[in-house]
């Protein structure tokens, strides 16, 4: 198991990943940290009519608020966010990966179609938007880089510049927000207790009748 991968378990209390019940993709390699450009810089790449197209593409569990203004930086650096896809190669996808979001697998003719990037970034963007637990996002930006036809080790990709809103609800701090993501484990898993949640399912006789 490498870093990356005890420490995304680490963070859901698990000592280990579960293994898939199921065939799952290899992840792409991720996109070099010097290839990132600056805030500002990607706003001069933004591509409006990329833009327009990846609106159908935004998962419904985005709520959209067109008055937040993806453009300004604010203070508060963790309510901005850059969700970055190599366009270089395939999106990581089978059969089943694209039974339930729609991203061709490689093999497919159109496994790498702007279409498919879009489909895939919109994925990607939903992920960013749970993790952080968003209650709403402005409309995210899109930009695109190219590698030089030269220059082989530089990573293209397609990205989409996002602002969300995290303000917590009455009562609450930002500090107290929870990504609103978790995990099922299969019976066995070693889990931390700190991070263990138990659903209860009550029966009828011990239901509370609403006053």
């Amino acid at each position: 198991m490498s870093m990356d991968d005890e420490e995304l378990a680490r963070e859901f209390g698990l000592y280990e990943l579960p293994k898939p019940r199921v065939d799952v993709p290899k992840p792409n390699k991720p996109i070099p940290r010097w290839w990132k450009p600056s805030f500002l810089k990607a706003l001069t790449l933004v591509d409006q009519i990329d833009t327009w197209a990846f609106e159908r593409f935004i998962p419904s569990v985005c709520v959209i608020d067109p008055s937040i203004d993806v453009r300004s930086l604010t203070d508060n650096l963790e309510d901005h966010a850059a969700v970055l896809i190599r366009t270089d190669q395939p999106p990581p996808s089978n059969d089943l990966v694209w039974r339930a979001t729609g991203v061709k697998p490689t093999g497919h003719p159109d496994s790498i179609s702007k279409e498919n990037f879009l489909r895939w970034l919109g994925v990607e963007v939903a992920n960013e938007y749970r993790r952080v637990g968003a209650r709403k996002m402005g409309v995210p930006l899109v930009y695109s880089t190219q590698a030089p036809r030269f220059k082989p080790w530089i990573v293209p990709y397609i990205g989409a510049i996002c602002r969300f809103d995290r303000t917590p609800p009455d009562g609450m701090r930002k500090e107290d927000l929870t990504a609103n993501i978790g995990v099922m484990v299969p019976t066995g898993t070693k889990v931390m207790e700190s991070h263990r949640v138990t659903p209860v399912i009550l029966g009828d006789d011990e239901k509370k009748t609403p006053a």
